[in-house]
């Protein structure tokens, strides 16, 4: 059960054969621990949201080139954000590897959304119980 906890807490991905699990945390949401261009960030899983968005201080600190100015505008739940567009060279959650991961990049924003255009490079995932299941 502590395991359980501190997994739920801190969104650790756990590893079960070919699968990458990921626990709901107390708020509902999937969090998830990743890795972009080896540094770590945290992402909301975000389903309903097209493109995988961080915030330009993750960007610049994964080191991604990225306009110096938002030349996109975007709807999100939150409203409509300027945006830049940027690619991660990897993009790792647990054992799942993504290379040349397209990004938009929010200029006043501080939450990462992983979105549908990692979700649908991958054979299958669903949402299982308490747990979101990626597989590769």
């Amino acid at each position: 059960v502590a395991q359980r906890l501190k997994t739920e807490a801190v969104g650790t991905p756990v590893q079960q054969g070919q699968e990458t699990r990921i626990p709901m945390a107390l708020d509902g949401h999937f969090w998830v621990d990743a890795r972009v261009n080896g540094r770590p960030v945290k992402f909301l899983v975000d389903s309903g949201a097209t493109m995988t968005t961080i915030d330009r201080g993750t960007a610049l600190k994964a080191g991604i080139s990225v306009s110096p100015r938002a030349d996109q505008y975007v709807r999100t739940g939150n409203g409509i954000i300027q945006v830049s567009s940027g690619r991660a060279a990897e993009l790792q959650i647990g054992g799942i590897t993504r290379h040349d991961v397209g990004v938009q990049v929010a200029e006043n924003d501080d939450l990462n959304v992983l979105g549908m255009n990692y979700l649908s490079s991958l054979s299958r995932w669903g949402v299982e119980g308490r747990w979101l299941v990626l597989v590769p």
